[in-house]
């Protein structure tokens, strides 16, 4: 392969900018703006799947602007796929030789599992700010004493098991960090310990913070991607810590001590 082409549109709706390149030689690609159906990557976003070519420029019903453009890059066999994040296609991946090729289906479905982990991480971070948003809009609402009155606090607690499960479960430190501030200005806001608070790990917490929110055990081990048989031993220790004989007991501790919502 002999170029490497990627843009973004700034909503799902929008045509896609080209901004980031590997291995081009002009500049006659960059900040082109791909409409959907049009070109074999506005086809891939309008299809939501790739699309190939063995050479653009001699191509049939392509748009005379991209056909330019490629023919000046000295571009050729060309693949597109779209890229999705939650609200459906919303960037493009390009890779395209200098020669007239066939471009096989192994390629394609190569670079479209890089694509699939992509949108992946994206849709994690969307997901996290999306939670992270509404948490604190939330906490901003609910001014009604130390507590929040308990429709409203259950709903409160399942964001914050939400957000413990994204924390737990987050490969990027920043965002982790992102997550464990928001956290804890929750739990400051909330709060009203009095009394010494028994050292919990922070997995007991996680577990903990799961089970508050109306989870089972097992859905908690999905969720925090542990064994079932984990889940239970930090369950096991939090009540040991935590002075109480089942999970109940444990919730209603653990709220006493401001531990979890």
């Amino acid at each position: 392969m002999n170029v490497l082409g990627a843009g973004w549109a700034a909503r799902p709706t929008e045509p896609v900018s080209l901004t980031e390149f590997s291995g081009t030689r002009t500049e006659s690609l960059s900040g082109l703006r791909i409409d959907r159906g049009r070109g074999i990557g506005g086809r891939a976003l309008a299809l939501r799947k790739p699309v190939k070519v063995r050479d653009y420029t001699t191509a049939s019903n392509l748009p005379r602007d991209y056909t330019r453009a490629v023919s000046a890059e000295g571009l050729h066999a060309m693949y597109a796929l779209p890229i999705s994040v939650l609200d459906g296609p919303t960037g493009l991946v390009y890779g395209a030789f200098r020669t007239e090729v066939e471009i096989s289906d192994r390629l394609v479905a190569a670079t479209a599992a890089v694509v699939r982990r992509f949108e992946f991480e994206c849709s994690v971070h969307v997901a996290a700010r999306r939670q992270v948003e509404e948490l604190r809009a939330r906490a901003e609402r609910l001014t009604c004493g130390p507590r929040a009155p308990e429709a409203a606090a259950g709903r409160l607690r399942e964001l914050y098991a939400d957000l413990r499960h994204l924390c737990a479960t987050a490969d990027d430190s920043p965002l982790r960090d992102r997550l464990e501030d928001v956290l804890n200005d929750v739990e400051r806001r909330f709060g009203s310990r009095s009394s010494p608070v028994p050292r919990l790990a922070r997995r007991e917490i996680d577990v903990l913070a799961q089970v508050a929110a109306g989870h089972s055990a097992a859905h908690a081990a999905v969720r925090l991607g542990l064994a079932p048989s984990t889940v239970k031993a930090y369950l096991r220790s939090a009540y040991r810590k935590l002075g109480v004989h089942n999970r109940v007991q444990a919730v209603a501790a653990a709220r006493a001590l401001d531990v979890v919502l």
